[in-house]
């Protein structure tokens, strides 16, 4: 989470509450801003390979993954 510049605190609260904190954040953006959310997803894509191989290794990554990527479907950014 090291593209959003958040406290080690702040990146534990993204991830948890079942992520509703960062759904918040992939729709509604930092302080209405998405270039650090772009930034993290391009961070994300470029590790793809990795993130698959991990999900494919343990089911529970795969539903981890998914959790918090589904909230990028919903912001409002274009």
């Amino acid at each position: 989470m090291s593209c959003i510049k958040l406290s080690k605190k702040q990146a534990v609260t993204l991830l948890s509450d079942n992520n509703k904190y960062l759904a918040h954040v992939f729709v509604k953006g930092v302080k209405g801003e998405f270039v650090e959310i772009e930034e993290l997803m391009e961070h994300w894509f470029k590790k793809i390979d990795y993130i698959v191989q991990k999900m494919t290794e343990q089911n529970d990554m795969c539903e981890f993954f998914l959790q918090v990527i589904k909230p990028s479907l919903l912001s409002k950014s274009e």
